[in-house]
């Protein structure tokens, strides 16, 4: 029997494509395919409940996020964009830079930018060496209200210090390998770890394997970096 939610029948719904990660993956097969949501397959799959776990930690975020939007009247997209420009001044951000970094549409991107520059968080000013090109500032209230919130996340890392040192180093990699298989299928559009940089590198050392060839020194797991200054990417 079909049902119909307001959005087409149900099973309308199921045969269309979810496109597979890769050029010519094809589609999941939506009739077959398990939700990582439903408990009986979580119990027979470990990778289902890695997934499922790393949902309940977003909640974390997002809850540390509007507890902030409670205090400073500003959206969750809002907050992060002012920590991102605080602490990325050197990247000389617009609204397509922002888009890309927070993976929402540009329109979105842009009505938060337009909000934040109508309560005095942000300016607009042109870029020295393309006057088309406008690039946003914080204001001294920006600065201010940026910095008050960036330690929203503070409060998870205070229950990951108690972890061991090689329990930290394990799940920092298996993080990043995550992340940068994310980034490979475009479910994750922009980051500036190791992995993906053209410096990045292999050492001989086995306490060291990685290598920066910028900074010229073989790197341990716990060297490695998520966000790094210096970080070009592979040409």
């Amino acid at each position: 029997m079909k049902t119909d939610n307001g959005y087409g029948s149900f099973d309308h719904q199921l045969n269309e494509c979810t496109p597979k990660p890769g050029v010519g993956s094809g589609c999941y097969d939506h009739q077959r395919m398990k939700s990582v949501f439903d408990p009986d397959y979580q119990n027979q799959s470990i990778d289902a409940r890695i997934v499922v776990a790393m949902e309940r930690l977003s909640e974390a975020f997002r809850t540390r996020l509007w507890d902030e939007n409670k205090k400073h009247n500003l959206s969750p997209l809002q907050i992060q964009i002012i920590i991102f420009l605080l602490y990325h001044p050197e990247q000389g951000a617009g609204v397509k830079q922002l888009a890309g970094e927070f993976n929402v549409a540009k329109p979105t991107a842009s009505d938060a930018v337009k909000t934040l520059i109508r309560k005095g968080y942000l300016t607009e000013e042109p870029v020295a060496t393309d006057g088309r090109r406008k690039m946003l500032k914080l204001t001294p209230k920006g600065e201010k209200t940026a910095h008050q919130v960036s330690f929203f996340a503070n409060r998870i890392q205070d229950e990951i210090s108690p972890l061991e040192s090689g329990q930290k180093k394990i799940l920092l990699e298996s993080l990043l390998g995550i992340i940068y298989n994310l980034q490979q299928s475009g479910i994750i559009s922009t980051d500036r770890m190791c992995y993906r940089c053209r410096f990045f590198g292999r050492s001989d050392d086995p306490d060291k394997p990685h290598y920066c060839h910028l900074l010229e020194t073989p790197l341990a797991v716990a060297d490695l970096r998520i966000d790094c200054p210096e970080f070009e990417p592979v040409p």
